[in-house]
């Protein structure tokens, strides 16, 4: 099925709202690990990609978001 800017926007809002718990429960944690502030910066960056793309209108590839 070919990807439109539709579903593509689709896509980046339903990973916008699963960011948001995902920060959420990030931020609940007292001490994290090295490990998961590793993988909270590796998910910041995604949805950092993902908030730039929408920005500028480049909404055709969500791969990396």
């Amino acid at each position: 099925m070919p990807t439109t800017p539709g579903t593509t926007l689709d896509t980046l809002e339903q990973r916008a709202a699963a960011a948001l718990a995902a920060n959420d429960a990030f931020l609940a944690i007292a001490n994290p690990s090295n490990a998961q502030v590793v993988a909270q910066v590796k998910a910041l960056t995604r949805e950092v990609n993902a908030l730039i793309r929408y920005l500028l209108g480049r909404i055709d590839d969500v791969t990396d978001t």
